[in-house]
């Protein structure tokens, strides 16, 4: 069975579904834990995780090229880089520990979270469904590469630049704190 005989089977079957959820379980969670966390390390942990499980979703639609990016570039590099930050940084606990979560602020943040998801199901259940046929270059280098240096040249230039500003700034911010 192919990639395109295994999407397009009537119900997705319980092999394609069950992965599905379980890696949409382990983003959920672990987004969740990324926000919540008192502890930014433990948030850069908590974000490794939805970005592996984001990468499991990748895989699932057969997008290999994604996948691996994913977990090279997301789960790997870009985490490291946030550890390496909140390192630089140095933040203390007592820092840490005075924007604590308190219930005032989560109970309206929940009934609001709510309400929006509420909103988007209903949304959602009035959009047309779209077949899901995908191109046969979906996911491959050749697509990849093709649409990145043709059509994405400028915003992958300019998302770079972006970092790299990051990058400097944290610099600046703990060479000002150490000083």
């Amino acid at each position: 069975m192919d990639r395109h005989e295994a999407r397009s089977a009537p119900g997705g079957g319980f092999a394609v579904t069950a992965p599905f959820y379980i890696f949409a379980a382990i983003s959920a969670v672990g987004a969740v834990l990324t926000v919540t966390r008192k502890n930014p390390l433990a948030s850069a942990l908590s974000l490794a995780v939805t970005m592996v499980g984001l990468a499991g979703l990748f895989l699932l639609l057969s997008g290999f090229l994604v996948f691996v990016l994913q977990i090279l570039v997301y789960a790997g590099a870009v985490v490291v880089l946030i550890v390496f930050v909140i390192m630089l940084l140095n933040l203390r606990d007592d820092a840490v520990r005075s924007s604590s979560l308190s219930w005032r602020r989560a109970v309206p943040g929940a009934i609001l979270a709510s309400g929006l998801l509420a909103v988007f199901w209903k949304v959602s259940e009035g959009l047309p469904r779209v077949s899901s046929s995908v191109p046969d270059r979906f996911g491959t280098v050749e697509g990849v590469g093709t649409l990145l240096f043709t059509k994405f040249a400028f915003p992958f230039e300019v998302l770079s630049l972006v970092l790299l500003v990051a990058l400097i700034g944290a610099v600046v911010l703990a060479k000002k704190g150490g000083a």
